[in-house]
């Protein structure tokens, strides 16, 4: 993996300042903003699969209704699991709460929490491992049934999950940098490291994918 590259490359298109500026937007404008900027990176990953390049494509104006064609099925495959486990985290939490308050002083029920936030950490954990072949096989294959593919999740999770892991390790230090540059920057600079991050995480998912592919995984 290589993990500078997915850094390195962006900025060997001269127009990268204008990528990043179309990440800015995308970040300001909810939900579909998300959809357009994924779909484009996406783009970016179904073309790089089949040149065998390793390029950031320009970002065309003329292309918004591929991107938003595209990034419908990678956001849901991203959307769909962090909102189950999410749905779970805060039930737990607020019943937690509840107990909490009609117990009054009970500590035992501030150690429930404390664990509560403490199993958390797996579960996301997980959720990632599924969340990141649902996100490529839903790119590659453009439906709900390649997002959603039990046997492909459960093969690239086999082959990859070491990988899937550094990746996800590699992005949550560069996402926690990132974030103490953007509160240095008075909140603005994290509108610019948004789209910078995204785009790096989207390089590693296709060196993710063509690496599984070596390891004899089946194409999407």
């Amino acid at each position: 993996m290589l993990y500078m590259r997915s850094l390195t490359f962006i900025f060997e298109n001269p127009r990268w300042w204008f990528i990043l500026l179309m990440g800015i937007i995308s970040a300001i404008i909810p939900i579909i903003g998300m959809i357009f900027f994924m779909g484009y990176l996406g783009k970016m990953l179904i073309d790089n699969h089949k040149s065998k390049k390793d390029t950031l494509p320009n970002f065309d104006l003329n292309l918004l209704g591929d991107y938003l064609r595209i990034g419908i099925w990678p956001f849901l495959g991203m959307f769909l699991p962090s909102i189950a486990v999410g749905f779970v985290f805060i039930f737990m939490n607020f019943g937690l709460m509840g107990l909490t308050i009609a117990g009054k002083e009970d500590p035992s029920m501030f150690i429930a929490m404390i664990l509560t936030n403490i199993i958390y950490i797996p579960i996301f954990l997980i959720v990632h491992f599924v969340m990141v072949p649902c996100m490529i096989g839903g790119t590659l294959g453009q439906n709900f049934g390649a997002t959603f593919n039990k046997d492909f999740i459960l093969d690239f999770t086999k082959k990859m999950w070491v990988d899937v892991f550094l990746v996800f390790l590699f992005l949550f230090v560069v996402g926690m940098v990132s974030m103490l540059i953007g509160a240095l920057l008075c909140c603005v600079g994290a509108y610019v490291v948004f789209p910078l991050v995204m785009i790096m995480q989207w390089h590693l998912y296709g060196q993710l994918y063509e690496e599984y592919l070596k390891r004899g995984g089946t194409p999407v």
